[in-house]
């Protein structure tokens, strides 16, 4: 095996023996896009049903590409989220 190899395997090691990591609670934003075949809206609207207190917006206009196929309503979205954060 290879140092870099070494390295990987040894870093993998380490994180099975150091237990689940916990972090604060943090909101969390789930998109979708009406029209993604990669991922529907629907697993959005999956992933959002099973977070806690997350944010789902679907974007009725896009495919997978919602900054470039609908940019004003993808960035008042993303500048919206931090103001659910605190306040």
């Amino acid at each position: 095996m290879d140092h870099a190899g070494h390295q990987r395997r040894s870093a993998i090691q380490g994180k099975a023996r150091r237990g689940p990591r916990t972090a604060p609670a943090a909101r969390t934003a789930s998109a979708g896009e009406r029209h993604d075949r990669v991922c529907p809206a629907g697993a959005a609207q999956d992933m959002a049903d099973r977070l806690p207190d997350a944010a789902l917006v679907v974007f009725e206009n896009s495919a997978h590409m919602t900054f470039a196929e609908e940019p004003d309503s993808y960035l008042a979205a993303v500048r919206q989220f931090p103001g659910q954060i605190t306040g």
